[in-house]
């Protein structure tokens, strides 16, 4: 028997008390007018994050929810096209005619020049980009302008590779440097990690 073992070799938390852990940070960073940055990988993890808001929604500090990810966008426009596919409870809410990957509040980010303008926006929000991992993408933009402040919140919700950026920020160094610009790391870091069912069809979070 071959089995993909990633995260193999540790124990993780229920998907519930992740999802409470999740809440908890939201409401928090929400609450006091910060930013909850979410690297997120296009397929999957980031529709994953939406279902999470769709449902959570009532329970969180009204903000704007940015999708900031072309690639996880088109994904998104398939949902509709893939209902059978998903769980019972999702295909509930489709046959609703309610789509759950699209919470109250999402905005989609289509350009260049929309994302950089973001950057320079006020709280609170939630920004979800790629690329999951810090290799590259238009978090790095986000992270370098909201670093520095204390109200901000970077949160994981994927795997981050020895060695690299996301390596980097989950050891709390002082500052650190994100496309050529040294930035103060004043902002929390959160790394949440836990197993799920197949309620959406979607995959595990680890940290």
């Amino acid at each position: 028997m071959i089995s993909e073992g990633t995260y193999g070799d540790r124990p993780h938390r229920s998907f519930p008390e992740t999802v409470r852990e999740f809440l908890e940070i939201m409401q928090e960073t929400l609450g006091q007018g910060g930013k909850v940055f979410i690297p997120s990988f296009a397929v999957e993890r980031a529709q994953e994050i939406l279902f999470l808001l769709y449902e959570n929604g009532h329970r969180l500090p009204r903000a704007p929810i940015y999708l900031d990810s072309p690639m996880a966008e088109r994904v998104l426009e398939l949902y509709p096209r893939l209902v059978r596919y998903f769980s019972e409870e999702v295909q509930a809410y489709f046959l609703q005619g309610e789509n759950p990957f699209r919470p109250k509040g999402l905005r989609v980010v289509e350009s260049p020049e929309e994302s950089r303008a973001l950057s320079r926006e006020p709280g609170p929000m939630v920004v979800i980009a790629g690329s999951g991992m810090l290799s590259g993408g238009r978090i790095l933009s986000h992270l370098r302008h909201g670093l520095s402040d204390p109200k901000n919140a970077l949160v994981f919700v994927g795997y981050q590779p020895r060695g690299g950026l996301g390596a980097e920020l989950i050891a709390r160094p002082p500052s650190v440097r994100i496309l050529g610009e040294k930035v103060p790391l004043r902002a929390r870091v959160y790394t949440l990690g836990g197993s799920r069912g197949t309620r959406a069809r979607t995959s595990s979070w680890t940290g």
